[in-house]
């Protein structure tokens, strides 16, 4: 009789590469997904800081620059924190 787990399936010598990419991707996306909330919300606020305080754009327009700030900070923390 011959030992079956000598063999090796097509699928087990390419999933580990894949799996791999695949989880990077999900990290990647993952972020982008973290800025684009950050964002969201920093826009969101501004407008209503907006209204309630009774001004045109002026707190939309500096909030919503913090808020980019603030994803670009999160994204380049969480890109060195997988490069290691």
């Amino acid at each position: 009789m011959t030992d079956k787990s000598s063999f090796s399936s097509p699928q087990r010598g390419r999933s580990g590469g894949g799996s791999n990419k695949f989880k990077n991707a999900i990290k990647y996306t993952n972020i982008g997904f973290q800025m684009l909330a950050i964002i969201l919300v920093g826009v969101w606020g501004g407008q209503k800081l907006d209204e309630w305080l009774g001004f045109t754009s002026l707190f939309t327009v500096i909030v919503s620059l913090l808020s980019v700030f603030a994803a670009l900070y999160v994204a380049l923390k969480d890109f060195i924190r997988f490069k290691k």
